[in-house]
């Protein structure tokens, strides 16, 4: 069983919680995008506690905090490169998905008007990952998610040991697969998480 840092830096929608959970299910500490981690992004600080003090839930609803990390998921999507430099001999997991059902699901998501709404932590998150507020047109998000996905590519090149891309599409037993295989675990026999679904 991999011992070192793991991060999921797949675009939100992407089954970044349903790989959240199939990591705990493995006998990681996996937590889904630490706030407080976020905050620290923020100030552009990439080295983090060892304890996060958000709130995160267990496969079974409850909450625990704080919480000894092992893995981070729905983080990192743009700073892996310094996630890369802070934790060396960590892993990254890409999770992907179809350009149109993505599109499709994060629209149901995201509604662009609120984003003044939000946290400074989150609007930072989403310039960084869609340009602003003022451009957000379709074809802008979508040619930025499929860039994201070109880039972490391009950027691990020749370490397939350090990246797993991992389609949600894939059938369950095939994604159990390549996960464990790449964390050195035994494959588990049950259906892989699938959490947090929406109508797309």
């Amino acid at each position: 069983m991999f011992k070192g840092k793991i991060f999921g830096i797949g675009y939100p929608k992407t089954g970044t919680i349903s790989l959240n959970y199939a990591l705990i299910l493995l006998g990681y500490n996996s937590i889904h995008e630490p706030h407080d981690f976020e905050e620290l992004v923020y100030q552009k600080i990439y080295r983090f506690p060892q304890k996060c003090r958000c709130n995160q839930k267990n496969i079974d609803g409850s909450i625990n905090n704080p919480v000894h990390w092992d893995a981070i998921t729905n983080f990192g999507e743009y700073i892996y490169p310094f996630l890369d430099k802070e934790y060396p001999n960590s892993k990254f997991i890409l999770t992907t998905r179809n350009t149109n059902t993505w599109w499709d699901s994060w629209q149901n998501l995201y509604n662009p008007n609120h984003i003044h709404k939000k946290p400074d932590w989150w609007k930072n998150k989403i310039h960084n990952l869609f340009y602003d507020e003022l451009n957000y047109t379709e074809y802008i998000v979508k040619t930025k998610y499929e860039q994201h996905q070109n880039q972490i590519k391009s950027y691990f090149k020749n370490r397939q040991n350090t990246l797993l891309i991992l389609p949600i599409e894939l059938s369950d037993k095939n994604k159990w697969t390549l996960l464990c295989k790449f964390l050195d675990c035994t494959v588990i026999k049950q259906p892989f998480p699938h959490h947090n679904k929406g109508v797309y």
